[in-house]
């Protein structure tokens, strides 16, 4: 359970390579094996300039930074899908200086235990996950927007909070941040009478 003082793991395209290092596997499809990269003084999962990577059914936890960070402009095409991303010190996937083609993340507009629903690119792949802050702790499943880009999910949602995460359904496949979380559940306080007898 020792982290690395730096990245977890760092895919890096070097200055005067035109494409970088393509093509690495960080874990599987789901059902395939996985990674757990957690603890590191830096990033889980650093993809600087790189493209056409994966990082699939992987534990990526407690890391000081971002769980997933994506840097620049030619980090395109790299596929963030069916992990666990939690409790890291910046954000669960993270995307900067334009990489993956600043691809949006979906909006939720509505949650509750029993599935969720939002907006997103069109017939783009939707992940949903719980969690207990802005993150994916918990990965449900996907499902396909339409042609207008609204989708739903019909599942258990652990929550207390959805979030999900959107895959381009084009040349590039690439996907985007976390959306905003949404609160599926709810605590009512009731207030308290007490009679002294």
């Amino acid at each position: 359970n020792v982290g690395n003082g730096g990245n977890g793991v760092y895919i890096q395209k070097l200055s005067g390579d035109t494409w970088g290092p393509q093509y690495n596997q960080i874990g599987r499809e789901a059902g395939g094996g996985s990674n757990t990269i957690a603890n590191n003084g830096a990033y889980g999962v650093h993809i600087n300039g790189a493209s056409a990577n994966s990082v699939e059914n992987c534990t990526i936890t407690a890391n000081a930074l971002d769980g997933v960070r994506i840097d620049g402009a030619t980090a395109t095409g790299n596929l963030i899908q069916a992990n666990s991303i939690h409790d890291n010190g910046g954000k669960g996937i993270a995307l900067v200086n334009s990489a993956q083609n600043n691809v949006a993340a979906p909006t939720i507009t509505s949650a509750s235990a029993s599935g969720a629903s939002g907006t997103g690119c069109n017939a783009c792949r939707i992940d949903i996950y719980s969690d207990h802050s802005d993150e994916g702790a918990v990965w449900h499943g996907y499902v396909t927007a339409n042609a207008s880009g609204d989708w739903t999910y019909s599942g258990t949602i652990v929550g207390p909070y959805v979030t999900a995460a959107a895959t381009t359904n084009d040349a590039y496949e690439e996907t985007s941040e976390f959306s905003a979380p949404k609160r599926t559940v709810y605590i009512v306080y009731l207030p308290l009478a007490m009679k002294n007898n």
